[in-house]
């Protein structure tokens, strides 16, 4: 439920916690510099970092051991808004932690799949599912086969997704995070259009909704570009929800026989309209430029709603990949105008 009353603290404790945040200003003085250990310190004079990276010696310096402090800092940030919130805002945060699950899953996946032994364990991570989530996260982040990991799943809303793709006799890591997007997806959709209804109703089916659309846009894409799967194995990986995508539109697009006849499609549909240089290579682009963009206005237009608890973690998190992002652009000594491009720090583009 929104409104003023409802909202007035933990607006309050957002507004106090947003004024932390990396200014766009502080990222670009972070792309001039030669090394990750320079970033490191960097982050360590901010308000928002120097508790996380304070005790952190040079020899930890590595990529596995700064990817679990960043990612312990939304978790922290996440933790910190739930314990402050009431009940109500703490159902729609529990909800919101799936989001957390699906990368977590996919994250092991993707380690399962890699064929480096690096150590996978993160214990912070273990104790914050322990808390939020019904996922043994120990034990999935311990295992290394597929099959192993699936059946770990077991009893999880996740086991039968999955279960069905490795029943399959083929499949591809890329096989394993479509499933899983599928199910988020719907399970969302379903799950706030169930629990809530008014104003907070519709801020969560816009940012859900536009989501969807430009991934199911994307996933056109990448087939049509990379995989060359066939019309009917492309229905099969799209979610089955239309926002302001109409239905004759993905029909189109699905149907279009080449990269160059979607990008006449793409221009004809709502979101050609918004953006009229619209093609498939910079759909991602756009869906993080949009995102960001309905997150922000959203936030700031109804600030006593649940919009308030979705613009910040949506921003935290994308601060976080914008330092990570300079950090590997860094650790490939990119210049400074590629780190700009890669972390979206240019001007007049929608990778801004």
């Amino acid at each position: 439920m929104s409104g003023l009353k409802t909202y007035s603290g933990i607006t309050t404790k957002i507004r106090a916690i947003r004024s932390r945040m990396i200014k766009k200003e502080q990222f670009l003085e972070m792309a001039e510099f030669h090394s990750v250990a320079e970033v490191i310190n960097y982050l360590k004079e901010t308000d928002a970092y120097k508790d996380m990276f304070m005790s952190i010696k040079p020899e930890a310096l590595h990529r596995g051991n700064i990817e679990k402090l960043l990612k312990m800092c939304y978790y922290k940030d996440f933790e910190n808004l739930y314990l402050f919130a009431d009940i109500e805002q703490r159902k729609y945060l529990l909800l919101f932690f799936k989001r957390y699950e699906l990368s977590f899953l996919k994250g092991c996946l993707r380690n399962i799949c890699r064929t480096n032994s690096e150590d996978r364990s993160n214990k912070e991570v273990i104790s914050i599912f322990k808390k939020y989530s019904k996922l043994d996260a120990e034990a999935l982040q311990s295992e290394v086969t597929i099959e192993g990991f699936v059946e770990k799943l077991k009893g999880t809303e996740y086991y039968l997704r999955l279960k069905h793709v490795i029943e399959k006799e083929k499949h591809t890591l890329f096989d394993y995070e479509v499933a899983l997007d599928y199910y988020y997806f719907t399970m969302l959709w379903k799950e706030q259009k169930k629990k809530y209804k008014g104003l907070d109703a519709k801020i969560m089916e816009r940012a859900l909704g536009y989501k969807i659309d430009i991934l199911n846009m994307q996933w056109i894409y990448r087939s049509k570009k990379f995989y060359m799967l066939s019309e009917a194995e492309v229905y099969a990986m799209l979610i089955p929800i239309n926002y302001m995508l109409k239905k004759a539109d993905t029909v189109e697009m699905v149907e279009s026989k080449s990269t160059e006849d979607l990008a006449v499609v793409l221009r004809n549909t709502f979101y050609g309209k918004l953006y009229p240089e619209i093609v498939g290579e910079n759909l991602e682009d756009i869906y993080i430029y949009l995102l960001d963009k309905v997150h922000e206005k959203d936030g700031m237009k109804y600030p006593y709603s649940v919009a308030i608890i979705n613009s910040y973690l949506y921003k935290k998190e994308y601060e976080i990949n914008k330092i990570t992002t300079i950090m590997e652009a860094i650790r490939y000594s990119l210049d400074y105008e590629k780190i700009k491009h890669y972390a979206r720090l240019e001007e007049g583009s929608t990778r801004k």
